[in-house]
C-alpha cells in the first residue's frame, strides 16, 4: 500500500504546474497561455493602483474626494504580451474617471454587469479630452474587434436646468444639480474599423457613441472612419445618441434602448432639455449594410444624415421594430436604400416650430434617395405627421391617427406612395386643412380609406395643388371630398382641369342635377310632367363617367310621333377643355320603363360645345321616330336613364 503511495506522490511531483499545460511556443503560463491561446487575459486596475479596486462611493464623486483611476487602467490596458494587448476587466464598484481611458483594436473593457460596475464621470473631467473612453486601431487590424461589455457610463449633469442654452463645456460648466449642465466629450469615441457593445449602458451624455469622422466636442471630425456592432445597449444623452459615420461597411444593432436612464420625467432636465425635440438617439452616416433590430427611442429623433467623409454617400440597409415615442421624429436628410419594417410613432405638443413632422424625406443629397416602410402605426397629437420635400416615400399598409387640424401628410417636393393606409382621428369635430396636402412633387393613393372628423370650413381629405404624369389617385374610400387648385379652379363638383389631366386621377363621384326638356318635332298630344332629376359624374383614370335619372308622368294621348328628350349637360369646357358627342347604342326594343344602352359622349352635331341629346330609338327604325307602340297610352313614373363615358387621352 505505501508503495502505491509513494508511487502516486512521484508522479504528482513530477507533471508541470497546472499553467504549463497551456504551453506554447514560448511556454507560457498562465495569462500568457490564455492569450496565445485566444483565450485573451484581462488586466485589472488594482493591480497598478490598489486604490482602484471598485471601492469608491458616489459620495465620494459628488463631493470630489474619489480617487481617480485614470491612469490605472490605461495601465491595465497597456499590457501586451506576445504582441497581443490584454483585455481589462473591472471588478464590480465604481470607479472614477479625469481623463480618457484608451482601448487598442481587438481590446475588450469588461466589466461585472452594468448594474454592478460603473464609471464615474463629473466637470472635473479634462477639459481637453475628446473623448472618455477612446478605441483606436489602424487598418492592418481592421478585422479584430473589441469594444465594451457588461458596465455602465455614468455622467453627473444639472437634473434641475431648465435650458439647453446654459449647458458648457468642461472647465467652465458645473454637473451639479443647480448647476449649467456639461457638454462632455462622447462617452466612446471609437477610430478604429469595428467594435462591439454588448449589455452596455450610458446615461446622462452629452454625446453617446461617436465616430471620429464626426465633429464633437474637442474633435473636429473628417479623420477617420468607423461602424459599430451593438447588442443590448441601454442610453440618455442630451445631443447624440449615437453618431455613426463609417467606410463602406455594416452596422448591426440590436435592442437599442434610448430612455431617461439615470434621472426621471419629474427633473426639469427631461422637459426642457432632453424632450425639447432637439435631441438625436441616432445619427447614421455612411454604411452600405446598416441592420437594425428593435429599436426604441423616447422623446429623441433617428436621424439619416449625408456622409462627412464621402459627401454624397449615405445609409443604405434595414431596420425592424422601430418604436418612436413621446415625439421622436424619423428624419431623413440623406440616404440611399432604407426599408423599414414595423415602425411605431407617437408624438406630443411640444419641439419645434410646426410644421414639426414625425416622418420628414427632406433628401437634398439625391432625387433618387428611397425609403420604404412596411407596417406603419402613427399617431401624432398637434403636428404634420409625414412631410415630404425631396426623395421618394414608399409607406405600405399603415393606421394613421391625426389629434390635429393640420395635414397628416404634406408632399412640396419629391415622391409620396401610400397605400393600403387607413386614416382616422378625434379630438376634432371639424376639419379645416386637408388630411393630404399636395403642394409639388408626385403623389400616388392607392387603396386607402378615411374615417374621423367631418371636413368642413373649407377642408377636404386631399389636395392636389399641381398636376402631373407622377401623380395617381386610385380606389381610395370614403375621402368625403377633393379639393382641385388647379386647373379651372373650384366647381360644384370638387375637381376640375382646363386641359387633359397629365396624371391618373379616380376621384369620387360628385352630384349633379340636371332638367331633361322633351321637344316635338310635330303636332302631338303628348305632354310630360318631370318628377325629379338626380345624376352623378366621376374621373377614373382615362375617362370621365356618368349616369343620369330622370322621372316623368305622362298624359293620355294618341300620337308621339317625333319625339325626343334633349337635355344640356355641363361636361365641355369646363371640365377638360374640349367638346364631346353622344350616339345612342341600337337595341331591339326599348320601352320608357329600363334604362337604355350605355352611349360614348362628344359633340352634338350643330349644337354647342356643351349640348348632348339622348334619343329614344324605334326596333329596327332611326333613332329620331318614336312610334305609337313604343309608348303607353298614358304612363305614370316613367324613367329617362342613361349613364355614359368619354376617353379623356
Amino acid at each position: 500500500m505505501m508503495r502505491a503511495l509513494v508511487l502516486v506522490l512521484c508522479v504528482l511531483l513530477a507533471t508541470p504546474a497546472w499553467a504549463d499545460m497551456f504551453q506554447d511556443g514560448s511556454n507560457a503560463k498562465i495569462p500568457e497561455a490564455q492569450m496565445n491561446l485566444g483565450m485573451a487575459a484581462a488586466g485589472n486596475p488594482k493591480d497598478f493602483d490598489p486604490l482602484c479596486d471598485g471601492r469608491t462611493t458616489e459620495a465620494e464623486v459628488v463631493s470630489g474626494t474619489a480617487h481617480d483611476c485614470s491612469a490605472a487602467i490605461n495601465s491595465a490596458a497597456a499590457i501586451v504580451i506576445n504582441g497581443k494587448t490584454a483585455n481589462v476587466q473591472l471588478q464590480p464598484g465604481v470607479y472614477y474617471l479625469t481623463n480618457t481611458v484608451n482601448l487598442l483594436t481587438g481590446q475588450t473593457l469588461m466589466g461585472a454587469g452594468r448594474a454592478r460596475t460603473f464609471i464615474r464621470v463629473r466637470d472635473t473631467f479634462n477639459p481637453a479630452a475628446q473623448g472618455v473612453i477612446i478605441l483606436t486601431g489602424s487598418t492592418a487590424t481592421f478585422g479584430e474587434f473589441g469594444g465594451l461589455r457588461d458596465l455602465t457610463i455614468s455622467f453627473s449633469q444639472a437634473l434641475n436646468q431648465t435650458s439647453r442654452a446654459n449647458f458648457q463645456l468642461l472647465g467652465t460648466c458645473t454637473s451639479h444639480d443647480a448647476g449649467t449642465g456639461c457638454k462632455y466629450p462622447p462617452a466612446v469615441l471609437v477610430t478604429t474599423g469595428r467594435t462591439f457593445f454588448d449589455r452596455v449602458k450610458i446615461e446622462k451624455a452629452w454625446d453617446g457613441i461617436a465616430s471620429d469622422s464626426v465633429a464633437t466636442v474637442n474633435s473636429p471630425g473628417g479623420t477617420g472612419a468607423s461602424t459599430v456592432n451593438i447588442h443590448d445597449m441601454q442610453m440618455s444623452a442630451f445631443n447624440t445618441g449615437l453618431w455613426i459615420d463609417g467606410p463602406k461597411d455594416s452596422s448591426y444593432i440590436e435592442r437599442f434602448h434610448f430612455w431617461t436612464f439615470g434621472f426621471q420625467i419629474t427633473h426639469p432636465i427631461y422637459a426642457n432639455v432632453f424632450d425639447d425635440g432637439n435631441v438625436d438617439c441616432m445619427r447614421m452616416g455612411n454604411m452600405d449594410g446598416l441592420i437594425g433590430v428593435n429599436l426604441f427611442c423616447h422623446g429623441a429623433n433617428m436621424r439619416f444624415v449625408e456622409s462627412v467623409l464621402a459627401p454624397g454617400d449615405a445609409v443604405a440597409g434595414q431596420l425592424t421594430n422601430v418604436v418612436l415615442d413621446s415625439g421622436g421624429r424619423f428624419i431623413v436628410e440623406a440616404t440611399n436604400n432604407l426599408v423599414v419594417n414595423n415602425m411605431m410613432q407617437s408624438s406630443e405638443a411640444g419641439g419645434a416650430v410646426p410644421p414639426n413632422c414625425a416622418l420628414t424625406m427632406n433628401s437634398a443629397t439625391s432625387p433618387a434617395d428611397r425609403v420604404i416602410i412596411t407596417n406603419y402605426w402613427v399617431q401624432n397629437h398637434t403636428d404634420t405627421m409625414i412631410c415630404v420635400y425631396a426623395g421618394f416615400l414608399q409607406i405600405d399598409n399603415a393606421r394613421m391617427i391625426s389629434f390635429a387640424d393640420r395635414p397628416s401628410a404634406l408632399v412640396n417636393g419629391g415622391s409620396l406612395f401610400m397605400r393600403n393606409i387607413h386614416w382616422g382621428g378625434h379630438g376634432t369635430a371639424i376639419r379645416t386643412a386637408p388630411v393630404i396636402q399636395h403642394l409639388a412633387g408626385s403623389l400616388v393613393l392607392a387603396d386607402n380609406t378615411w374615417t374621423g372628423p367631418a371636413v368642413g370650413g373649407g377642408g377636404v381629405v386631399i389636395q392636389l395643388s399641381s398636376d402631373g404624369t407622377g401623380n395617381m389617385l386610385t380606389n381610395n374610400i370614403n375621402p368625403r371630398g377633393y379639393g382641385i387648385s388647379f386647373g379651372c379652379g373650384p366647381t360644384t363638383a370638387g375637381w376640375c382641369f382646363t386641359g387633359i389631366p397629365q396624371g391618373f386621377y379616380d376621384l369620387p363621384a360628385h352630384p349633379f342635377t340636371q332638367t331633361v326638356t322633351p321637344t316635338f318635332t310635330g303636332t302631338t298630344d303628348f305632354a310630360v310632367t318631370n318628377k325629379g332629376t338626380n345624376g352623378q359624374w366621376w374621373l377614373r383614370g382615362n375617362r370621365v363617367e356618368f349616369w343620369l335619372r330622370e322621372e316623368f308622368d305622362s298624359n293620355a294621348h294618341t300620337s308621339g310621333n317625333n319625339f325626343i328628350l334633349q337635355t344640356t349637360m355641363p361636361m365641355g369646357a369646363n371640365l377638360l377643355g374640349s367638346s364631346r358627342t353622344c350616339a345612342a347604342q341600337r337595341t331591339d326594343k326599348v320601352t320608357w320603363a329600363i334604362t337604355p344602352p350605355r352611349c360614348a359622349i362628344g359633340d352634338n352635331a350643330g349644337g354647342t360645345a356643351s349640348d348632348i341629346s339622348f334619343y329614344q330609338p324605334v326596333s329596327g327604325g332611326t333613332i329620331t321616330q318614336l312610334s305609337r307602340a313604343d309608348m303607353p297610352a298614358s304612363t305614370a313614373d316613367f324613367l329617362f336613364a342613361i349613364s355614359g363615358w368619354y376617353p379623356i387621352r
